[in-house]
């Protein structure tokens, strides 16, 4: 895709499905180092509906206004939860940190750290910490197989079966 574009718009359907396949979207674009984009078709229409309501040149005008993939992850996240309390702002640090994470440029993610920063009140180097620390706690998911908090110790290598097959035997 990258040969082709350097820019990608998506479009979903403005239903929450639609909403969340644009959010998980980046996981597979950002790396391959495209800016993308988001249009948001408004409540409660489809791509499709809105053009034969509206037409193609509003459509396309949509599509102009589309914002960046970040500031509509923003956008999304404020409005489900609540950026005053200490729980939506960790909530929403969180999400931005996670996508920001597959995010392959520098610049951009430098950008978006301050952004943040200035929003929730906090420095800089707050963002970039809480940011290192969730990329370790993804990284120790991979490495387990599942979240750190609840796995008591880390999974054997062996087949299972073998091992109660082995205890069965030695009784």
């Amino acid at each position: 895709l990258k040969r082709y574009a350097n820019e990608v718009v998506l479009c979903f359907d403005s239903d929450n499905a639609g909403q969340q396949a644009a959010v998980k979207a980046i996981e597979v674009l950002a790396p391959a180092g495209l800016s993308v984009r988001v249009v948001q078709v408004p409540q409660p229409h489809d791509p499709d509906s809105f053009i034969r309501e509206f037409g193609t040149e509003r459509f396309q005008s949509i599509i102009g206004e589309a914002p960046e993939y970040f500031a509509f992850l923003l956008q999304r996240l404020n409005s489900t939860n609540d950026p005053t309390s200490d729980r939506g702002r960790r909530a929403i640090l969180e999400e931005m940190h996670a996508r920001l994470g597959v995010a392959g440029d520098a610049v951009l993610r430098d950008t978006w750290v301050r952004k943040l920063s200035a929003q929730f009140g906090v420095s800089a180097q707050a963002v970039w910490t809480a940011n290192a620390a969730s990329n370790l706690a993804r990284k120790e998911t991979k490495e387990i197989g599942g979240p750190k908090r609840f796995q008591t110790r880390k999974v054997s290598q062996t087949n299972p079966k073998k091992r109660f097959q082995s205890r069965k035997t030695g009784c």
